[in-house]
């Protein structure tokens, strides 16, 4: 992955880093946006992470739930420390 790519749009940019990140198995979740609220072109920086980037939050169990009935959230958080900036510099 080229870090240092320059992209005409901040769109084109964010969906070059999503298809690279799908690419390599994961996907990509906002974890802050500058400023916030800002949509399209008036997007200055956006920080990402994994998706499944937190720890596991632990569900309580009902202890009348049938086995067959429970969620499996083994697989939902992960603890993925992977993390990545989108920066607009200039008019790029």
């Amino acid at each position: 992955m080229d870090f240092s790519a320059s992209h005409a749009s901040f769109d084109e940019a964010e969906k070059a880093l999503k298809a690279q990140a799908h690419a390599l198995g994961f996907d990509l979740a906002v974890k802050e946006r500058f400023p916030r609220g800002a949509k399209g072109e008036a997007v200055m920086r956006v920080n990402y992470r994994c998706s499944k980037g937190r720890t596991k939050d632990s569900m309580p169990r009902n202890a009348g739930t049938h086995d067959s009935k429970k969620r499996k959230t083994s697989t939902q958080m992960t603890d993925c420390p992977f993390r990545i900036n989108l920066k607009r510099e200039g008019g790029s």
